[in-house]
């Protein structure tokens, strides 16, 4: 079935925006395509890549479209809503309704905890007490509201090494340990946020190695539950420590600057 419209998340442009031209180009109009058609069109490797997670975000509204059409139907062919037998009665308020149906009745969020134990450094001990009521139930499940998504595996491994290739270490392989963190990160955060996250690295100087021990962050450390939302809030944007080159440039700044002062202090030939 044919729409004449969809809707265009600016999630999918902030995630494609640093691909090469021709690349977005095939992106933006497969997405086009699949949106309004459901053909999907052949794409080369790296846009195929991208455009796997924008297609789990097209299919789900379009399920969601779907049952309001069917919905719309089925109350057509009843003739519409039924009248009120009694036009006085007052009705009970329904929930609103929209192109999406009604809202869902907010539920208890899955424990993510199975999925940080593993991946809790062991100085955030204290954060972890912190989080934690005296009921004994942690209030970082109560922020977990958003609904387990489909993740595409294979398509998230090669999405990390294309994008820092020649920067980090390349992944082999998601085994169960990493798919429990990366849950956890987005049952916490949405789907949206493994993109954030991943531009904020590749910004990040910091992370990719300019500091004093030349060290560089890996995919682990950046699923990590501390790290991933210290990173989210920027603490590693455009960050490099006081290296020795940086230290070095310091000293012979000032090198020249007391040079200066001494030629200004000297008397001049008459």
């Amino acid at each position: 079935m044919e729409r004449n419209s969809f809707i265009f998340y600016k999630g999918w442009r902030e995630a494609i925006k640093d691909l090469p031209d021709d690349v977005r180009l095939e992106i933006y109009e497969s997405i086009i395509e699949y949106a309004t058609t459901g053909n999907l069109r052949g794409l080369k490797p790296m846009a195929n890549i991208a455009f796997n997670f924008i297609k789990i975000d097209i299919d789900r509204d379009t399920e969601k479209y779907m049952s309001i059409v069917e919905r719309n139907k089925s109350n057509g062919s009843k003739g519409g809503r039924p009248k009120s037998e009694n036009p006085k009665e007052p009705k009970e308020p329904t929930k609103p309704t929209g192109l999406f149906g009604n809202p869902k009745e907010p539920t208890k969020p899955d424990n993510d905890n199975e999925y940080d134990n593993d991946y809790v450094d062991d100085n955030d001990s204290h954060l972890k007490k912190k989080e934690t009521s005296p009921k004994g139930e942690s209030k970082k499940d109560e922020l977990s509201l958003f609904p387990e998504e489909k993740i595409d595996w294979g398509g998230l491994m090669d999405y990390f090494n294309s994008t820092f290739k020649g920067k980090l270490p390349a992944i082999k392989s998601i085994d169960a340990k990493r798919k429990k963190a990366i849950k956890a990160r987005v049952a916490q955060y949405g789907k949206q946020a493994v993109f954030d996250v991943f531009q904020l690295v590749l910004d990040s100087p910091f992370l990719l190695g300019q500091n004093d021990k030349n060290w560089r962050c890996t995919f682990d450390w950046i699923f990590k539950s501390a790290n991933f939302t210290k990173i989210l809030e920027g603490n590693y944007n455009g960050k490099r420590t006081d290296t020795a080159a940086t230290r070095r440039e310091s000293v012979s700044s000032l090198t020249d600057l007391a040079e200066k002062l001494l030629q200004s202090s000297m008397p001049q030939e008459g």
